[in-house]
């Protein structure tokens, strides 16, 4: 007969998520999603400490008491495409996922009349501003030359008869008929969701439960260097809850793909000549989310604030076109992209300047870097350009 463990090691835990309309019943049963971790500090719950107020004159102390509580954890994990991740993305963004769509000359109205440098453009017909939005990431499955079909593209400006993407293109005639295939993606919004998390440790057959909670947070960042890319998360809920044997959630489902490297990742920035040679980057957004002021232990309700959006990257010096533009506060726009042979994710920054640019440490023996923080703004420009200060998009 196998003898299970008598104590509980740090590798048999299981973290799932599913979302919860009720506030007085955590979700349970079928359609949970595991969540992938490399390193996580688990479900807590943080009661904060209200100190004795007493005076004394003999030397000695009270103790305090607990106070409020507010439940919290993190994860953090090599970022792998698909819904392991971009689920929990949605909900840091606060929108309902824009599915993924097939356009053609059928719904643009108008064919391809050439391909010149980074321009794709349509015949007098079409009306490709009602199709194709800046930072769409899309591929082609027809309509350019051979050598750029079923690779991603990201849009950066968009016409009535022109979309101008991240990178040159082979130059190609006419095309009577296209495809392309739009990437699903997510804009900042505020729609919110609930979510009851759990964290199931399997020697012991014990299962924290932290319902009424929100995803908080996530950055994507990777370090100098060959490395993975790095994604973490934190979240808070309203209160946790113990229980032993007996099942919360039936069989979360575990997202599959392998971990992406930082040599996919690709920073464009138009007016930035020479492109963009990447040591480091760290693109998030926080919800900043906080609980009500009652004196209740549990929360009531997780409040979200107001977000913040991170930008740093690091890049070679290759000329002082980054440096100039910090001077003149210029606004620019930027793509970066993530392509893998198992498919492609996207960040669209509409508008930004950069801030406290950094220079690496002279006299070493090393190539120069530059470091800069980017000052993110909403996009208010209207018309193709939609209202965001991120737009995530993922072909998976």
């Amino acid at each position: 007969m196998p003898t299970a463990l008598r104590a509980q090691t740090g590798r048999a835990i299981e973290l799932s998520y599913k979302e919860q309309t009720d506030y007085d019943v955590p979700a349970s049963g079928a359609s949970a999603n595991r969540i992938r971790f490399a390193n996580s500090s688990g479900l807590l719950f943080n009661k904060a400490r209200v100190p004795s107020r007493e005076s004394r004159n003999d030397g000695k102390g009270k103790r305090g008491s607990h106070g409020p509580g507010l439940g919290e954890f993190a994860v953090s994990n090599d970022f792998v495409l698909g819904p392991a991740y971009t689920d929990p993305i949605k909900h840091v963004m606060r929108t309902a996922t824009i599915a993924a769509a097939t356009k053609t000359q059928v719904e643009v109205g108008g064919t391809i009349t050439g391909v010149s440098g980074a321009t794709i453009t349509f015949s007098g017909g079409s009306d490709a501003t009602a199709h194709f939005k800046p930072g769409d990431l899309f591929t082609a499955a027809s309509g350019l030359n051979a050598a750029d079909l079923n690779k991603p593209l990201g849009i950066l400006t968009v016409s009535a008869t022109t979309i101008v993407v991240h990178r040159a293109l082979t130059t190609n005639g006419a095309a009577a008929t296209f495809s392309f295939a739009k990437a699903k993606y997510n804009l900042d919004g505020a729609v919110d969701s609930v979510m009851t998390f759990e964290e199931f440790r399997e020697n012991l057959n014990r299962h924290e439960i932290g319902p009424w909670g929100r995803w908080g947070s996530f950055a994507l960042s990777h370090n100098p260097g060959g490395s993975m890319f790095d994604i973490a998360f934190n979240c808070a809920y309203a209160r946790k809850t113990i229980k032993g044997a007996g099942t919360t959630f039936t069989t979360p489902s575990l997202a599959t793909g392998n971990g992406v490297t930082s040599s996919r990742g690709k920073l464009f920035i138009p007016g930035i000549s020479g492109g963009i040679r990447l040591s480091a980057v760290n693109f998030g957004k926080n919800l900043n989310l906080f609980r009500d002021d009652t004196a209740e232990e549990e929360a009531y309700e997780i409040g979200v604030g107001q977000p913040t959006w991170t930008g740093q990257f690091t890049a070679a010096e290759v000329n002082h076109d980054l440096q100039d533009a910090y001077d003149a506060e210029t606004v620019l726009s930027a793509f970066y992209l993530i392509d893998t042979p198992a498919g492609a994710a996207s960040l669209w920054f509409p508008q930004f300047v950069l801030q406290q640019p950094q220079k690496s440490a002279i006299g070493a023996d090393n190539f120069s870097t530059r470091t800069f923080q980017m000052d993110f703004d909403v996009d208010e420009r209207g018309g193709v350009f939609e209202s965001t200060n991120f737009k995530f998009a993922s072909t998976i």
